[in-house]
Formats: structure tokens, C-alpha cells, sequence
């Protein structure tokens, strides 16, 4: 049992980590940072009613904060000892699951300086048809697990989740229900990305803001401001899992996880109680132009989202490989930005910015569309649903799960008009034919059409070499014929044709003559 734990430390504190989302190169495996002195620690429930971790910590250093929900404490190391030398003592704790450094996690966005006035994306995956066809029965939560949200948006302000007038908020830095206002810029993106109120009279439509009635409450979907990424747009293992947990266990339906890093025991744990509690966990793919996972996207439970253009290729920043489950528009996306300055410093308003981040909330607000028409369905019901209705794109094959780009209308029930089918084309023409003559018969023989699917062939008959030809049969798909009851010592010229099952006829072959002998 020991020689376990000390094995797990060794590989814990090895640090290979894979890419993370900040524009290293394509394949090329970095280091993920991680807070300096700081080790989170898995325990069974055992251990931690027997207090057996909490005397473990305070030989090292000590315990700033529990995840009781998923058994994690996260614990800060004494000066003078290093987090090897911490991690192999408390793995030696009965009850110890693992010891893991506490990463920091980024979003996954970068800013796109020239201002778009138009949307793409909700076109582009058929949320405005989808919109026909919502007739939502029941409420859904979006928790945006991000920097924060401008709650006075006239955006946002109306899809803010509240009870009464108290907003429903989580702030994971300070540990407190907040209304978790957003100091970065790009969790206020992403929220109108999601859930932007349409038919207000202003600014963007969001893929699950419909609400049917100009300055109506929408009160079909919400949004939940989740904090858990500083003013700078960073964050750590800890208070990204506490965040998730949290809204799992205060209404959230559908977690946007729009930010990225190096995976741990205590992130997947995070992303695992959510699911348990029948939420669906969307996260963005990373944009390190890789294969490499990123987490937690690539946890098996979450819907990791990759990002395209307005032409439907895949963007050059963005992640793809068999752990990418969908792509979505995330190039020069139109969206909410703080009416203040914050430290992003975007465009007060309404800002364009590019990357898996903006890809992720499109599929958010289609797991809440869905879910509001269909209460229903689980968790893997809706993930199924957005998986099995993408818009295929031969480019995405092997590099997403769907091998296609989300269309919110198909997973909703809609029905999309099929391109129509290509004319149908004629057949070849039969060749190589040529001609026998008899006493009072002339025999033809020629070679079939190339092309598939004929069933006739026809022979015409001239006795010039430039008009006057006339089918005199019809046959079923043959390569000879043999023209008999003619009269002796006469010329006749011949060429034959080919009809597919469509009723279609081919050109003439070449021409042929014989004379009767």
C-alpha cells in the first residue's frame, strides 16, 4: 500500500503535462504551471471522519480549503519544504486517494481587435430555425464557469438567474454565494454567446435568448454567474472544481466551460459529480492547433466543442482528435462585452473575439434549447442528440467524434431540406460496333456503354450516311443484333444507342455500313 502511494507521488510530480490553451506549437508537450506551494489531496471519507489527512496536513503545512462534495482538500505546504518531499508524506495516510498539484487553468480566447457588426454563428448552425420550433416546457439553468458576468448588460440583465432579487452566483475565489460580477470581460462574452436575450432591441441574440416577448423576463433559460477565474483571466484546479460542484448543487442544468489545462484526479472528480447530478458539462477544446488533450474537455463526461470559421473550416488555432466531440463557430464571434472597463480591455459593449471559447457556450445554448422542449431527456439524451445532428463536413472527419459542425435545428427534431439530388445523366454511348453482311440479314455487334444501370439498347437504321435514321428495335441490354428479311444487293447504314434505368438515352455509337449480298 505505501509503495502504491509512493509511486503516485512520483508520477504526480513528473509534471508531464500535455498543451495548454496560450499558442505553444502543434504537438509540442509543455510543462502546465501549477500554484506554487499548494498540493490538493483526495481522501476517502473514512480518512476524513477519522481526521488521519487533516493531522497529515499539518505536519506539512495546512488545509485552506475542502471540496467535500468530491473529497479533495487543498493544502498549502510549509516554507523550506518542497511539494515532492509534502506529497510523499501525506501519501503515506491511510485513506490517501492521490496527491496532485493544485494547476491553474486559463480561458481559452484571444481577442480580435476589428469589430463585427453582424453574427454568423447562430445562422450558421440553424439556431434561427430552431427558434420556430421552440416551444419551451420547462426552465434550464446554464452555469458560466468563467470570470464572472456583467449582470447589467441590457444583454444579460434579464437572463440572470435570481431568487427574487438576489442573484443565484458562486464566487470560488472568496468561497461565498455572490453575484459574481465579471472584472476579465470574457465570462460576459461567453454568457451572451449562450444565452443572449433576443427581441429586446439591442445588441446580439444569443443561441437560447429567445424569449418571444420584447423585455419579457426569458425566463425559460437563465444564466448562472459562476466565478472561478481571476480578473486576469486565470485560475487554479481548486476553485475551477469548487465552481463546477457548486452549480451543480444549486440548479445548474448545463456547465459552459469555456477555459482549459492540465488535467487532475480533482478536475475529472469534479466534472464526474456533475454528471451524477444530471448535468451536461460543455468545454472548450484548447487552441493549441493539437491533437494533445486538454482538460477537462477531454474527460469522457464533458462535450468538448472545437472551433470553426464562417466557411465551415476548422480554425487554425483549434484543437481537434478523437477526444474532440463537436465543432462550432469560434472565429470573429460578435458578442457581449462588459459596459465597463474590465482587464481585458475589450470594447465596451460588444466585442469580436476568436477561439474555442466562444465555440463552447454555442453548444451550451443548444443544450439548454433542447432541454427546455424536452425535459425529459437526461443528460446522455442531450449530449446524443447534439453528437448524432451535426452538418458533416468531410475536413472534421477524424478530427471530432460527430465529424461535423453542430446544427442546433436538426437536434431539436427539425428536418433539413437535403441539397438536391444532381441531375441525372445519360449513359455513354455503346462503341466498336460493326456490321456483317448475309444474303438477305445484316448482323451488328458492338461493345455495352461504360456506364451503370442500362437496360435497352436501340438500333437505327439509314440508308444514307447522314439522315433519315429511324430505330427499328428496341432491345433489352444486348451487345448484338442481328437485322434480317432485307432485300438482296442493298446498302444500309446502322448505329446503335444505350438507355439507363432513368429512361435516359445515350448518343449514337460510331456508324457502320454493310450491303446484303
Amino acid at each position: 500500500m505505501n509503495h502504491h502511494r509512493r509511486g503516485l507521488s512520483v508520477v504526480v510530480f513528473a509534471l508531464i503535462a500535455l498543451v495548454l490553451c496560450a499558442g505553444a506549437l502543434a504537438q509540442a508537450p509543455v510543462q502546465y504551471p501549477y500554484v506554487p506551494g499548494e498540493l490538493l489531496v483526495g481522501v476517502t471519507h473514512q480518512a476524513d471522519q477519522a481526521g488521519w489527512v487533516r493531522q497529515a496536513a499539518i505536519n506539512v503545512g495546512e488545509i485552506l480549503e475542502t471540496n467535500a462534495r468530491i473529497g479533495v482538500h487543498r493544502v498549502r505546504v510549509r516554507p523550506g519544504m518542497s511539494l515532492e518531499q509534502a506529497a510523499a508524506r501525506i501519501a503515506q495516510t491511510p485513506g490517501v486517494r492521490f496527491v496532485e498539484p493544485n494547476y491553474i487553468l486559463t480561458t481559452c480566447a484571444t481577442p480580435n481587435d476589428p469589430y463585427f457588426a453582424s453574427q454568423y454563428g447562430p445562422k450558421k448552425i440553424q439556431a434561427d430555425l430552431a427558434w420556430e420550433l421552440w416551444s419551451p416546457v420547462a426552465p434550464v439553468v446554464i452555469a458560466i464557469v468563467d470570470t464572472g458576468i456583467d449582470n447589467t448588460h441590457p444583454d444579460l440583465t434579464n437572463k440572470i438567474l435570481r431568487n427574487g432579487s438576489t442573484i443565484v452566483g458562486f464566487n470560488a475565489l472568496t468561497d461565498t454565494p455572490s453575484d459574481a460580477l465579471d472584472d476579465h470581460g470574457h465570462g460576459t462574452h461567453c454568457a451572451g454567446i449562450a444565452a443572449g436575450q433576443i427581441n429586446n432591441g439591442v445588441g446580439i441574440a444569443g443561441i437560447a435568448g429567445w424569449d418571444g416577448l420584447a423585455g419579457s423576463d426569458s425566463s425559460f433559460v437563465k444564466l448562472m454567474p459562476v466565478k472561478v477565474l481571476s480578473q486576469w483571466g486565470s485560475g487554479n484546479t481548486t476553485d475551477v472544481a469548487e465552481g463546477i460542484t457548486w452549480a451543480a448543487d444549486n440548479g445548474a442544468n448545463v456547465i459552459s466551460l469555456s477555459l482549459g489545462g492540465g488535467g487532475s484526479i480533482t478536475l475529472a472528480s469534479a466534472v464526474s459529480y456533475a454528471w451524477s447530478r444530471g448535468c451536461i458539462v460543455v468545454a472548450a477544446a484548447g487552441n493549441n492547433s493539437s491533437s494533445t488533450p486538454s482538460y477537462p474537455a477531454a474527460y469522457p463526461e464533458s462535450l468538448s466543442v472545437a472551433a470553426t470559421d464562417s466557411t465551415d473550416t476548422l480554425c487554425s488555432f483549434s484543437n481537434w482528435g478523437s477526444w474532440v466531440a463537436v465543432a462550432a463557430p469560434g472565429a470573429a464571434i460578435l458578442s457581449t462585452a462588459p459596459t465597463y472597463p474590465a482587464t481585458a480591455g475589450y470594447p465596451l459593449n460588444y466585442a469580436s473575439l476568436n477561439g474555442t471559447s466562444m465555440a463552447c457556450p454555442h453548444v451550451a445554448g443548444e443544450a439548454a434549447l433542447i432541454w427546455s422542449k424536452s425535459p425529459f431527456l437526461t443528460n446522455a439524451d442531450v449530449k446524443a442528440l447534439i453528437i448524432g445532428n451535426t452538418d458533416p463536413y468531410t475536413p472534421f472527419s477524424g478530427r471530432t467524434i460527430a465529424g461535423g459542425r453542430v446544427n442546433v435545428f436538426k437536434a431539436m427534431g427539425g428536418t433539413v431540406e437535403p441539397p438536391p439530388p444532381p441531375a441525372p445523366e445519360p449513359p455513354a454511348a455503346p462503341t466498336n460496333l460493326s456490321a456483317t453482311a448475309g444474303t438477305n440479314y445484316i448482323t451488328l455487334k458492338w461493345t455495352q456503354s461504360s456506364s451503370p444501370n442500362v437496360v435497352q439498347n436501340k438500333v437505327y437504321r439509314s440508308t444514307s450516311s447522314s439522315s433519315g435514321f429511324t430505330c427499328i428495335a428496341t432491345l433489352n441490354a444486348t451487345t448484338t443484333y442481328t437485322n434480317s428479311g432485307l432485300p438482296r444487293r442493298t446498302r444500309y447504314y446502322y448505329k446503335v444507342t444505350a438507355v439507363n434505368a432513368d429512361g435516359l438515352e445515350s448518343g449514337f455509337s460510331n456508324t457502320v455500313n454493310a450491303r446484303t449480298k
